[in-house]
């Protein structure tokens, strides 16, 4: 997936041209290991962190959420390439994973049992977890933004949207997005209590 997302818009739509270089070769890394000629590619520094919840650093610490972040986690599709000029990382996103490929500049350290082995092995979720605050800061901005986006839609949208969600009410909290959305208010109400 991320060879594929590296292929089709990553590298052509990368305007920091620092760090175009090193695209193209986990492009050609990734095309190469895909087709068999290695049997680990060289950038095989790829994470993976599952599930919706966000864990403050210590206990005794509250972090507040946007209103949408687990429904983001949850629910959406998204990926990137994104950073600044001391970070770097590629991120491809399904619902409750996050994959993330460290281009240039994140400490391996923060990353805590997340390493995906190209040759086999065990995830343990409850031991999986991830320290680096620059990535979780760009998701948080990147929900306030997606939720800014949402804000716009028009009065006729959300009444449509509202319409839809009251008619098949009964029908989607018995599927997975009932339940996420149920969850998502037991989280936004224990929010506000505080």
């Amino acid at each position: 997936m991320i060879w594929r997302l590296l292929k089709q818009d990553f590298v052509r739509s990368e305007n920091d041209q620092s760090y175009l270089k090193l695209l193209v070769e986990l492009e050609t890394d990734y095309r190469n290991y895909l087709l068999g000629k290695k049997a680990v590619p060289d950038f095989n520094r790829v994470h993976l962190l599952c599930g919706v919840d966000v864990r403050a650093p210590k206990e005794s610490e509250q972090i507040e959420l946007p209103l949408r972040f687990i429904h983001y986690f949850a629910r959406q599709v998204n990926a990137g390439v994104t950073g600044n000029d001391e970070h770097k990382f590629v991120y491809f996103k399904l619902p409750r994973m996050l994959f993330i490929v460290p281009i240039h500049g994140l400490n391996e350290e923060s990353f805590v049992n997340t390493k995906i082995s190209f040759t086999g092995g065990s995830y343990q979720l409850d031991e999986a977890g991830m320290l680096e605050p620059l990535i979780g800061n760009y998701f948080y901005q990147r929900v306030i933004f997606l939720d800014q986006e949402l804000s716009n839609l028009s009065s006729k949208q959300k009444d449509n949207l509202a319409k839809v969600t009251n008619e098949k009410w009964d029908e989607v909290q018995q599927k997975d997005l009932g339940k996420i959305l149920n969850y998502q208010q037991v989280i936004f109400n224990e929010q506000r209590k505080i």
